[in-house]
């Protein structure tokens, strides 16, 4: 207090300050003083002062700066950033941890929704500006996922949420929302996805049929993977077979169809490799063999999965066969 009292008198510019007290009963209480300082004659400063009982609004500022800090605390863990836009002034409102995602400078101040074509790629801003379109139209919250150019020319992948604010004429006046930053996980998304289709191409031009069978206790079971193999082995269409194992069983032969369930529940009840040799009947009436082997694997819920490999062995059958009808 004291130094702000000695430069008024220095400067002879008007005081303000704001501080705090102890009364009697221990009570803290927040003041505020202002006044207008005058020199007399003989040298001496005097000020005309008012000074006022400010607590309930110190209170309230103080805890709505803790509310922010708080605010600003989670976004940064969490990395997720708020913005408000003022529509009709084109007015828009950044926390600092959207200045943080997009590498931004908050001295250069907020871009405005103009500017959002330099901060997305063309195909993401498309998309966001319909989202904000249908927002301001109709009222729509929104929610998409939108590749951005950062301050250092970067890439990020974000989470991008919107929602409304209206008048009492329920005019949309402001949109608000957030980004939150998702890179590390969109790229492990996208990572995942080039493995598979890499394992998807490299399986479908293995000669036969790979897949990944999965036996639950219940005595249900499923196909969680299956390569385009099984349309030449077992003349089934790819999508259907997938979605209906039943097609698959039912063209198991049925003088095979007991040593072959059987093959199955041994090798799931000891957990060792599965390995049979059976006939396929096609609807033809013509028979093709397989050698089908698989590792099961059990999961913590009991079911169990097999990653197998099934293979036509008609011709090398029909070799053997010739040669025994030979001796």
């Amino acid at each position: 207090m004291r130094k702000s009292i000695a430069k008024s008198a220095a400067t002879m510019s008007n005081w303000e300050y704001e501080w705090r007290i102890k009364t009697k009963s221990g009570k803290v209480k927040w003041l505020a003083g202002k006044g207008i300082p005058e020199k007399r004659e003989d040298g001496a400063i005097e000020w005309d002062t008012l000074i006022l009982d400010i607590t309930e609004s110190k209170k309230a500022e103080l805890a709505l700066k803790a509310q922010k800090n708080l605010l600003e605390r989670t976004e940064a863990v969490a990395n997720i950033g708020s913005w408000e836009w003022d529509i009709a002034n084109d007015q828009v409102s950044w926390s600092q941890e959207l200045f943080k995602i997009f590498e931004l400078d908050p001295k250069n101040g907020e871009p405005t929704y103009n500017d959002h074509t330099n901060i997305f790629t063309l195909e993401c801003f498309k998309e966001l500006d319909m989202c904000v379109s249908n927002a301001i139209k109709y009222g729509l919250p929104y929610e998409l996922e939108a590749e951005i150019i950062t301050g250092s020319g970067g890439r990020k992948y974000c989470l991008g949420r919107g929602y409304v604010k209206k008048d009492i004429n329920d005019n949309v006046t402001h949109l608000y929302g957030s980004f939150q930053d998702i890179s590390h996980r969109k790229i492990a998304e996208i990572k995942w996805k080039e493995s598979q289709e890499d394992y998807k191409t490299i399986t479908d031009s293995i000669p036969g049929v790979v897949l990944k069978y999965q036996l639950n206790p219940d005595g249900t079971d499923k196909l969680i993977y299956l390569s385009k193999g099984v349309e030449e082995l077992y003349g089934i269409k790819h999508e259907k077979a997938l979605e209906n194992i039943n097609l698959a069983w039912q063209r198991v032969h049925p003088d095979d169809l007991e040593k072959f369930t059987n093959s199955i529940k041994e090798s799931a009840e000891n957990l060792s490799f599965w390995n049979i040799e059976s006939r396929v009947l096609l609807p033809n009436d013509k028979i093709k063999w397989i050698h089908a082997s698989g590792v099961p694997k059990k999961l913590s819920n009991g079911s169990i999965i097999w990653h197998s490999l099934f293979m036509d062995i008609t011709e090398k059958v029909h070799q053997k066969e010739e040669l025994q009808a030979n001796y």
